[in-house]
């Protein structure tokens, strides 16, 4: 299977429509597909932030529980930890705000790791994004800090 380079550009947390639009695609093969990243996918945040887990592609529904709708997420994600000089790829399900992660493979630069859709049961697709909230306000969380750049396919 071939590689595509993803770029998220500095201060966005999307890279272009037509690389999003390769994230949607990658959540109905059934292939296994690769993710590999590179010197350029690091970055640094502030400690609070680091940590957190940059979203490569996965599938969500909404449903109705006691009266209320709930969204329920599946992704294949992705972090890059240097105080452990090493990527890490997971998967994570959000279901109403409760969080897990499974599956957790460290992945040095230029390594692939290979992850698998069959364990996805939602049918709406996502894909690609970068960040989330800046936890403290210091503006160092968020969006990329910086171009970040992978290859996936």
């Amino acid at each position: 299977m071939k590689l595509h380079a993803i770029t998220i550009k500095k201060g966005r947390h999307y890279p272009s429509l037509f690389h999003w639009l390769k994230g949607v695609e990658l959540t109905y093969t059934e292939m296994p597909v690769l993710f590999r990243p590179t010197e350029e996918s690091k970055y640094t945040l502030d400690a609070t932030d680091q940590a957190d887990w940059n979203k490569l592609y996965g599938r969500l529904r909404y449903r109705f529980k006691g009266g209320k709708l709930i969204r329920e997420e599946q992704w294949h994600v992705w972090r890059w930890l240097p105080n452990l000089n090493t990527f890490q790829v997971a998967r994570y399900t959000n279901i109403d705000g409760l969080m897990t992660w499974t599956a957790i493979q460290n992945v040095a630069v230029g390594e692939r790791a290979t992850l698998y859709n069959s364990w996805f049961s939602y049918w709406l697709p996502l894909s690609f994004h970068f960040g989330g909230a800046d936890s403290n306000g210091d503006g160092l969380g968020g969006t990329a800090p910086n171009t970040i750049k992978f290859y996936i396919g």
